[in-house]
């Protein structure tokens, strides 16, 4: 009996679509999770605007000295600042550049950048808004603002 000793050092068609089929499961579950990563940032930092605004608006209504709130972008960062006075009370930062953030005052929307950004403020004795600011949108997050009320929540 004669044996053919083929050398089979290739693969089949058969084990090439399976690893194709692996590779894009693995592909799809990466894409996912980074795009589950970005929305938990965005909802973070939309929720930590909401929690400042929330702090300036009892502060006025307290009878705090001249409480602001800003959102600027410095150094490539986000941050949200509440001042009492001129005097820095508390900052934090709400994320990098691959984080999107603007705000609609008048109607009109802008992103906020180095040398355009929202000051806001409220009125200590309503607690409405000074300004007439609507929105500050964060990636597919919005503080949606009252302004004759001051009321304001986070909505997707």
């Amino acid at each position: 009996m004669t044996h053919d000793n083929h050398d089979n050092k290739g693969f089949s068609l058969v084990e090439l679509i399976v690893v194709i089929a692996i590779l894009g499961i693995l592909a799809g579950a990466a894409s996912f999770s980074v795009s589950t990563v970005s929305a938990n940032r965005a909802r973070k930092a939309a929720q930590a605007v909401n929690d400042m605004l929330s702090q300036c608006k009892v502060l006025t209504l307290s009878g705090a000295e001249a409480p602001t709130m800003t959102v600027t972008l410095e150094g490539g960062k986000y941050y949200a600042t509440l001042y009492l006075g001129s005097v820095q009370r508390e900052r934090e930062m709400l994320g990098g550049t691959n984080l999107s953030i603007a705000y609609t005052q008048e109607g009109v929307t802008a992103n906020v950048s180095s040398s355009v950004h929202p000051t806001l403020s409220f009125h200590p004795s309503t607690g409405a808004l000074s300004q007439t600011c609507t929105a500050i949108t964060v990636g597919n997050y919005t503080v949606s603002i009252t302004p004759s009320t001051g009321y304001h929540t986070v909505t997707r």
